[in-house]
């Protein structure tokens, strides 16, 4: 029977010198009974000198002011103990100096009873890296008080700017057009040019009080939360295809509804996404003979495509990378009339979905807009 114990305390020993993490036996009265060399690694201390001290010489600060209660898993009854209990506290070398480590302990059985089994992992690293994480937890969190400062102050003055566009600058706009067309009506005496500069006048403040509208609107939209709800997308592009066409008149169009599966996003932002690619395909189509408009959808690798297809003027791919842009155009206003404003709307609408938006076209031979909305 000696003999057995003899040799399970023989292995015992090998797995806990070959244990990765520092291993440390103590008696009931909290005296070092057994070390793995990690331990020695850790602390500085040899077995010798280690050996029949007091386990306070390793965790002095734990077992006597911060952690009183780590006394009771080392020194008092079995009973009494703490097992398997984790901790996070220091400990000291032989040198003084201190290091972060955390305790695990349990009891088990030996010759001399029942003794304590503490194995010591140091955690100097992972104490490194947490500070670190904080560090930049705090840095992050600096800087997203400091942009969302930059951006209420922004909003701020863009409602400031918004105000002005929509009062300071209406009310003399109003007074140019409708002086304008008051002396039009009562100026028989003008010749035909006359007549024509005072048309050219009211016409460009028309375009102007139009821009001002549709300036506004964009604007307005990054600060309009989305509604979301799902979209049922071929009733909302044939509605908006009704809504349009009932604007620019009656010229018959061919236009074809294919598969439109639902969406989930803003229902009136989607419609002003139709409403807008719409009204560009009946615009840019209008000098053919026939209009052709599509109104479909594709499967991407892991989303929905909706797209809007026309047989119009089309335009140079070239110059894509204008397309998007406030009061970028890419036909004269001789040829298409409009404020350079309508498909930044779209992009901006889309863009706040989480979607994207591009077009593939060539010069006179139509243009195709697609857009997803994830």
């Amino acid at each position: 029977m000696e003999k057995m114990l003899e040799k399970a305390e023989q292995r015992f020993k090998m797995v806990v010198d070959a244990a990765p993490s520092g291993i440390l036996m103590t008696d009931q009265k909290g005296k070092i009974t057994l070390i793995n060399p990690q331990i020695e690694k850790y602390f500085g201390y040899s077995s010798d000198e280690l050996l029949g001290k007091p386990v306070e010489i390793l965790l002095p600060d734990a077992l006597k002011n911060k952690h009183p209660e780590m006394r009771d898993a080392f020194v008092h009854k079995p009973s009494n103990r703490a097992m398997g209990a984790g901790r996070d506290l220091y400990a000291r070398r032989k040198d003084g100096s201190e290091f972060p480590v955390e305790i695990g302990l349990s009891h088990i059985t030996t010759q001399n009873g029942i003794e304590i089994l503490a194995t010591v992992v140091d955690i100097t690293e992972r104490k490194k890296n947490e500070e670190e994480i904080k560090k930049l937890n705090e840095d992050l969190e600096k800087r997203v008080i400091e942009r969302t400062q930059q951006l209420e102050d922004a909003n701020k003055e863009l409602e400031s700017f918004s105000y002005s566009v929509s009062h300071d600058l209406r009310a003399p706009l109003r007074a140019i057009t409708g002086f304008s067309a008051k002396l039009l009506r009562s100026a028989e005496q003008l010749d035909e040019e006359g007549k024509r500069l005072l048309n050219i006048i009211i016409r460009n403040g028309e375009k102007m009080g139009d821009l001002i509208d549709n300036l506004l609107a964009f604007s307005r939209l990054g600060r309009k939360d989305i509604i979301t709800t799902f979209i049922d997308m071929e009733d909302l592009s044939r509605s908006a295809f009704k809504d349009v066409t009932a604007e620019n008149g009656s010229r018959s169009v061919e236009v074809t509804f294919g598969k439109l599966p639902p969406a989930k996003g803003d229902f009136s932002m989607i419609k002003i996404v139709l409403v807008n690619l719409i009204s560009n395909a009946l615009k840019y189509s209008r000098n053919k003979e026939k209009q052709i408009i599509e109104i479909s959808s594709k499967n991407g690798s892991d989303e929905i495509v909706y797209y809007v297809k026309d047989n119009g003027a089309g335009f140079d791919m070239r110059y894509s990378d204008k397309l998007f842009g406030v009061f970028q155009r890419l036909h004269s206003e001789k040829e298409f009339e409009g404020t350079g404003i309508g498909l930044s709307t779209v992009q901006r609408i889309i863009h706040k979905h989480g979607g994207r938006i591009w077009a593939e076209s060539q010069e006179n031979a139509g243009a195709t807009f697609f857009f997803t909305i994830p």
